[in-house]
């Protein structure tokens, strides 16, 4: 998995070495890489996320954070309003995101 993010991240590195607004984007295209096949967004099953998300959350965390992925002025002041907490609790949801993503597709 860690391969696939530093791919999706252009040359920025792992997650670790990233801002914090960028470590958003490179979640939302995570999540895009995994899931977009031939033009389509593939639907989740609940039940990889034992029924806690379900694909229309993983929608609404892809249409929130898709801010991050642009440089508008307007997408610049959303990111304000953004608080440091907030953009945690997205980081973490989005590794739990493409974590258990990944590891349906690939692993099991």
């Amino acid at each position: 998995m860690n391969t696939t993010i530093n791919k999706i991240a252009n040359g920025r590195g792992g997650l670790e070495h990233q801002t914090i607004d960028d470590q958003l984007a490179t979640l939302n295209n995570c999540i895009e890489y995994l899931l977009k096949e031939e033009g389509k967004f593939k639907d989740v099953s609940a039940s990889v996320f034992y029924d806690f998300i379900d694909s229309k959350d993983i929608k609404k965390y892809r249409k929130d954070t898709h801010i991050f992925r642009h440089s508008s002025t307007e997408t610049l002041k959303e990111k304000s309003k953004w608080s440091s907490e907030k953009k945690q609790f997205y980081i973490r949801l989005g590794i739990i995101i493409i974590t258990a993503i990944y590891n349906d597709m690939y692993w099991f």
